[in-house]
This record gives C-alpha cells, sequence and structure tokens, in this order.
C-alpha cells in the first residue's frame, strides 16, 4: 500500500514537472525556430509578391505602349501614367526591400535591447518588491515569483519580442 501512495505522488509530480517543461520546451522551440525566420518569411513572400509584379507588368506592357502612343489617353487604352508608376515601382522595389531589411535590422535590435532593460527592471521591481502596478492601485502580495508567474512573464516576453521583430521588419513591404 505504502509503495502505491509513493508511486501515485511520483506520478502526479512528474506529470506536472512534464507540463512545466513542455511549456519551456515550446517557449524555447518558438525563440530558436520561429523568431529567426520571421525576417525571411516577411522578406520571402515580399519578394514573391514583386516577382508577382513583374509578371503583371510584363503581360501590361503592350497596353503600355500602346498608351504611350496616345499620351492624352484613349477611350480603349486608357492613360499610360498608372502603368508607368507600376513599372518604376517594378524597378525600385528591390532595392527598397533590401533597404527596409536593414532598417528593420537595426530596428529589431533597438527594440529588442529596450524591452530586455525595461522588461527586465519591471519584473525585478514587481519581484523583489511583491508590488505590481495595476492603474492607479498597487497591488501588494507576496514577494518573489512563482512558477506560474515565471510562465507568463516568460509567455509576455516572447509575445512582446515577436511583435517587435513583426513590425520592425513589416517595412520590408511598407517602403516599397
Amino acid at each position: 500500500p505504502i509503495f502505491g501512495k509513493l508511486l501515485t505522488i511520483a506520478l502526479v509530480i512528474a506529470v506536472f514537472i512534464s507540463f512545466v517543461l513542455v511549456i519551456f520546451l515550446v517557449a524555447g522551440l518558438t525563440m530558436s525556430v520561429y523568431v529567426p525566420l520571421i525576417p525571411y518569411l516577411i522578406f520571402f513572400f515580399t519578394a514573391f509578391g514583386w516577382l508577382m509584379a513583374v509578371i503583371e507588368t510584363m503581360l501590361a506592357a503592350p497596353l503600355v505602349a500602346l498608351g504611350l502612343t496616345h499620351p492624352e489617353g484613349h477611350e480603349v487604352y486608357g492613360r499610360a501614367e498608372p502603368a508607368l508608376m507600376l513599372i518604376t515601382n517594378v524597378f525600385l522595389r528591390p532595392t527598397f526591400m533590401i533597404f527596409g531589411l536593414i532598417v528593420g535590422t537595426i530596428l529589431t535590435y533597438v527594440g529588442v535591447t529596450f524591452l530586455n532593460g525595461t522588461f527586465s527592471y519591471f519584473v525585478l521591481n514587481a519581484e523583489i518588491h511583491g508590488q505590481v502596478y495595476s492603474g492607479a492601485s498597487i497591488h501588494t502580495g507576496d514577494a518573489g515569483a512563482g512558477p506560474f508567474q515565471i510562465i507568463m512573464y516568460l509567455a509576455i516576453y516572447i509575445g512582446i519580442v515577436i511583435v517587435i521583430i513583426n513590425k520592425s521588419y513589416s517595412l520590408i513591404h511598407l517602403i516599397p
């Protein structure tokens, strides 16, 4: 009977530890696999969109040429100015994409560095003093982080990092 109770307690503890380890595994995989892929994915799909614009421009080229023969516009061919803007966009977009990638890298470095400084300060301050600031009120609790608080801090941190990287590298498709 005592062996069965010990086995039951060990299984409960093992399930809890497994649950916590899975959470940390998911967090680690997110930070090591997904987060580094974000710039690549944004750049890849923007480049794919550029290739589609190149095909669209190639298909529209004969109509643009016909439109250029009538600078004032034609009832069938229309005006050539929007097509010229499309051609200009196709030629300039790769340069602006590279510029957006470089600026996004700089913004990510600045944003994550700022996050690390401010987030760690907030977490340490909240945990040392046992206070969590909520609007105008201060809730005082036990000092020190519990296991669920640590998991929540980790989840919030990873979420903020993902938002910073998505916002920073969105310049790849916003600038062109």
